[in-house]
């Protein structure tokens, strides 16, 4: 559980991310990079989940992959979004009740009653300084380099003299 939220971490938020970035906008990164993670999650089907159930995680891993996006974009680091990842995957381990429906829970944690359980564990201040509300607090004027990678005043220079852009420093 804590190897898979690192290297969902490291694919979607580090080489896919970073992928993107090269090419296109940070903005186009964190919505791409959100919804390929989303979609990733389709492979729970094999687990037997419902489809209601399966439908609730793909929304809601689209939501969180984007809104870890703009964590990365912001800190241009993945170590935050690889610790909430992690802290998200054994808070599903550790929930021994059904928080959406009420009863003991004998089966796997199913993928709906995980995002309620972290809810309802964490209480209304937490919930409203999570995650979840990255994208509804941020404006579009502080999300580094919207249509290009820094080119002088926010470039840092690296021991060889050359200029490294967004794209190389988002991961440490």
């Amino acid at each position: 559980m804590i190897g898979v939220g690192f290297v969902e971490e490291l694919i979607f938020r580090g080489f896919l991310f970073q992928a993107i970035l090269a090419k296109k906008t940070v903005l186009r990164a964190i919505y791409l990079s959100g919804i390929t993670f989303g979609l990733g999650h389709i492979v729970n089907l094999l687990r037997g989940y419902s489809g209601f159930d399966q439908l609730i995680q793909l929304v809601a891993a689209i939501v969180i992959g984007i809104a870890l996006g703009y964590v990365v974009a912001i800190t241009r680091s993945i170590l935050p979004v690889v610790l909430f990842h992690i802290l998200f995957n054994i808070s599903g381990a550790l929930t021994t009740h059904d928080v959406v429906w009420e009863r003991p829970r004998s089966a796997p944690s199913s993928p709906s009653t995980m995002p309620s359980a972290l809810v309802s564990r964490a209480g209304p201040r937490a919930r409203s300084a999570s995650v979840f509300d990255v994208g509804r607090r941020m404006r579009a004027s502080s999300i580094p380099a919207i249509t290009s990678p820094p080119r002088s005043s926010n470039a840092e220079a690296s021991p060889s003299g050359e200029q490294t852009t967004l794209a190389q420093t988002c991961i440490p």
